[in-house]
């Protein structure tokens, strides 16, 4: 029961921070990025609860978060391909201005997100997971605005 309780509490700090996150933005297309984006990083933390030990390997629930991954990878593209803004927003101008270096680094996260998908072992996964880690790392490095 305590741990179901502690689950519900987690759900609902999750999603409080995510609705605070995209409060206020305006632009359609905006909040779609932000919202897929959101969902990656949901998957992202839920798998990086087995590198943490907070939760055993599983390799449907691998499969699961990462198919989920995937899709949301492909949908990168069209999603950024208009040039929207918004002063909530969190992607840089350097993205439309530098659209074919932002377009690799999404088809290298798609790669990566693809390989995860296929793992077939914990030893696997922890490389493909790190693998994927580091197509985020490098997209937000270049086209990504730090807030706070």
């Amino acid at each position: 029961m305590k741990n179901r309780i502690t689950q519900i509490a987690a759900l609902v700090v999750v999603t409080a921070s995510a609705a605070f996150a995209h409060s206020g933005v305006k632009d359609p297309q905006v909040l779609a990025r932000m919202h897929v984006m959101g969902l990656v990083a949901d998957d992202m933390d839920d798998l990086g609860g087995i590198l943490k030990g907070q939760a055993p390997y599983d390799d449907q629930f691998v499969r699961d978060r990462s198919t989920r991954i995937l899709e949301h990878a492909r949908q990168i593209e069209a999603l950024f391909e208009p040039e929207a803004t918004d002063p909530k927003t969190e992607a840089k101008d350097t993205i439309w201005t530098d659209w074919p270096g932002f377009l690799e680094k999404a088809r290298d996260m798609e790669l990566a997100a693809q390989g995860l998908t296929e793992v077939q072992s914990e030893a696997e996964f922890r490389q493909a997971f790190a693998a994927l880690g580091k197509t985020c790392s490098a997209c937000h490095a270049d086209y990504r605005i730090k807030l706070n």
